[in-house]
């Protein structure tokens, strides 16, 4: 309950581990906006491939939609 309906996180993209198992447990029950790059260094406990071949934060292969800014 005291967890907010609408959660914004910036710099997505250095979200570690236990706090990406968190984000996955509440992603069903909230809103969420991230906000990152996901070309930036992931943090070490977090880390996948793209579809690229790039390292990334496990975040970002784990949304079911996005959104990619070009400008």
């Amino acid at each position: 309950d005291d967890i907010p309906e609408i959660i914004v996180i910036d710099e997505i993209s250095l979200l570690g581990d236990s706090h990406y198992k968190k984000l996955l447990e509440l992603k069903d029950l909230k809103k969420f906006i991230l906000i990152g790059d996901d070309k930036q260094i992931p943090p070490i406990d977090a880390i996948e491939r793209d579809g690229e071949g790039f390292k990334v934060s496990k975040i970002f292969n784990a949304l079911d939609y996005r959104y990619t800014l070009t400008k």
